[in-house]
């Protein structure tokens, strides 16, 4: 027996539209009523599904007074995946969060649809408890799984449109030529994780700081964009190693407030490592 969970779930039903970045593509997402089940192992008619799920809602709070949202893995666009036998897990998060994760948005994708959501999806949290009997399965395996589990506890649906919008390309100053923090990903590195470190538990034994950064001043971690030292105190650093120029491109909207998607047009190909230095705009009168 399923039983609702949640009252603002039970709410006629609400189409949300939102407009998203590059290469002008948009989502429209339908939220439909809802129950919210303790556990389930049914099937629905997407391809792929977690084998057991648990949904609950979350009235912890936020943080100071709450518990501070965690997954197993991070949940961002990037690659950046720890091995979990096949187990996703994440607390008090908002749907939003589950949505981004599902189908992979970007950082203009997603303040697009916040515009349009309900309270609700950004404001109530829930945690989410899934398994799947491959452990084996890939981000993007879970991110199929997880549209599945989106689609049967919250009645979800998406369907895209096309809609042109302004851009900005991404492009190189000298053609052909990069610079020193834009390189090509050697294959043969193998010290390339995409695998985050482990935050130490209360108990554990005190340890070193993790290493960073690698020469260069690249992060020691792949996949994704990650925070680096600065050479100047006050400075911003973040880097990449191992990812394509379009998730770079991509996250340079949110990092450089631009308020419109970058795309790729650098006509680079493989992957690359990425570090980019800045000083955050002062405001008028600070």
């Amino acid at each position: 027996m399923i039983e609702c969970t949640s009252r603002r779930l039970d709410r006629s039903r609400q189409i949300l539209l939102a407009s998203v970045g590059s290469m002008g593509v948009s989502y429209i997402i339908v939220i439909t009523p809802a129950c919210l089940a303790q556990s389930s192992s049914g099937s629905t008619t997407a391809e792929m599904e977690f084998d057991v799920a648990s949904v609950r809602e979350n009235k912890s709070g936020l943080p100071l007074s709450g518990v501070m949202p965690k997954s197993n893995f991070p949940l961002g666009p990037g690659a950046m995946y720890s091995p979990n036998g096949g187990l996703f897990s994440a607390s008090n998060q908002p749907l939003l969060v589950y949505i981004m994760f599902a189908y992979k948005m970007t950082d203009h994708e997603v303040q697009s649809l916040i515009k349009q959501l309900p309270d609700w999806a950004t404001t109530e949290r829930f945690d989410i408890e899934a398994k799947t009997d491959n452990r084996d399965a890939t981000k993007d395996d879970m991110r199929l799984m997880m549209q599945s589990l989106l689609a049967e506890r919250f009645k979800l649906a998406v369907h895209t449109v096309i809609e042109e919008i302004p851009v900005y390309g991404l492009m190189l100053a000298k053609p052909g030529k990069t610079g020193p923090k834009l390189r090509p990903h050697l294959r043969s590195d193998t010290s390339c994780s995409n695998a985050p470190s482990l935050a130490p538990t209360p108990d554990s034994a005190p340890v070193a700081a993790p290493r960073r950064t690698v020469a260069g001043g690249f992060p020691v971690i792949c996949g994704g964009a990650a925070f680096v030292p600065p050479s100047v105190p006050g400075r911003f650093a973040v880097g990449y190693r191992n990812v394509p120029l379009k998730l770079i491109a991509l996250q340079m909207t949110l990092m450089g407030g631009l308020g419109r998607p970058v795309i790729d047009q650098t006509g680079l190909t493989g992957n690359f490592d990425f570090f980019i230095e800045f000083s955050p705009e002062r405001q008028q009168g600070v």
